[in-house]
């Protein structure tokens, strides 16, 4: 997603495109009313104009002044003028030589500033940067955009045929993760719709670090992990919130217990679950899990197939 800003302030004149519109890059997006950048194009050309006029003029002194020292070295030879005066003529030609180099020089400089203006002009004229859609235009025609302290932005445009979606992984879990891993997702709006994708990359600061600010008075830490995932259908919008699942292990074939029916974790590790027997007693019973969805969990030891377990009205704090 990238935001489009204004490189220089005025009045928008126009604005070119609406939500949902596809662009391509070099799409015009808004204009700005470009009078004063048009105005201050045209002064600079005329200073160029102005100054390549008194280069001209300088050129036909420094002849004149060429000539007259020529003239007078012949004079001066024959003792006909004083040395004085040969030598005034003479300096008098080499400040005009100085006086055209300084000249030039300002004449590059003023074309500079052509460029300069031509391209503050082009500025007023706002494209597109990228191929993708519109998804947000937060200016009206006749508003005014000020970009000496801000880039107000003009358009954000979102590729949306290819997602990233980025995870909060607490520091609890992120030792857990790596890239690779299987992972998949649901969005609040369409939860029986899962999204396949393997985790991109799991960034090793947390994003505060990025922005430069301090982590050390937060009371939880997150890293961010990364998806990517191919949108044809466009149902996934930027700024979705999506519930998102890193498969860190994968047991085929094994016994399964709700989740719902471990108690509290133990010290140890394992779980305790109510066990209802067949003659309808209950006990409580220690039961060893692996791997869990937070549906089900792996039973690695305490419970037997056809076994009947009650599930527990509180869910478990602990993580296995």
């Amino acid at each position: 997603m990238v935001r489009v800003g204004a490189q220089v302030s005025g009045q928008i004149k126009s604005i070119h495109v609406r939500v949902g519109q596809t662009v391509m890059p070099g799409d015009l997006l808004a204009e700005i009313d470009a009078i004063p950048q048009q105005n201050a194009l045209r002064i600079a050309k005329a200073k160029v104009e102005d100054m390549k006029a008194q280069r001209d003029v300088k050129q036909i002194a420094i002849r004149l002044a060429e000539s007259d020292t020529r003239r007078q070295r012949i004079l001066s030879e024959h003792h006909a003028i004083s040395k004085k005066a040969f030598e005034e003529a003479e300096t008098k030609y080499q400040t005009l030589l100085a006086e055209l180099v300084s000249l030039e020089a300002k004449i590059q400089q003023s074309e500079v500033d052509v460029e300069t203006a031509q391209a503050t002009l082009a500025y007023t004229r706002i494209t597109a940067p990228m191929k993708g859609k519109i998804v947000a235009v937060p200016i009206e025609p006749g508003q005014t955009l000020n970009s000496v302290q801000t880039s107000p932005t003009v358009a954000v445009i979102a590729t949306l045929d290819e997602m990233v979606v980025k995870i909060r992984i607490s520091e609890v879990d992120v030792w857990r993760t790596r890239p690779g891993q299987n992972a998949w997702f649901t969005i609040f709006g369409d939860p029986q719709t899962r999204y396949q994708a393997p985790l991109e990359a799991v960034e090793y600061a947390p994003p505060s670090m990025a922005k430069g600010h301090s982590t050390e008075a937060a009371s939880a830490v997150y890293y961010h992990g990364v998806l990517r995932v191919k949108n044809p259908e466009e149902k996934l919008r930027t700024r979705m919130t999506a519930q998102v699942r890193i498969s860190i292990g994968r047991a085929d074939d094994v016994l399964l217990v709700p989740w719902a029916a471990l108690s509290l974790r133990q010290a140890n590790g394992s779980y305790l679950v109510k066990v209802k027997g067949k003659n309808g007693k209950v006990t409580e019973r220690s039961v060893r899990t692996g791997y869990t969805d937070r549906i089900h969990a792996q039973v690695l030891e305490g419970l037997r197939q056809g076994e009947t377990v009650l599930l527990d009205v509180s869910a478990p704090k602990g993580t296995s």
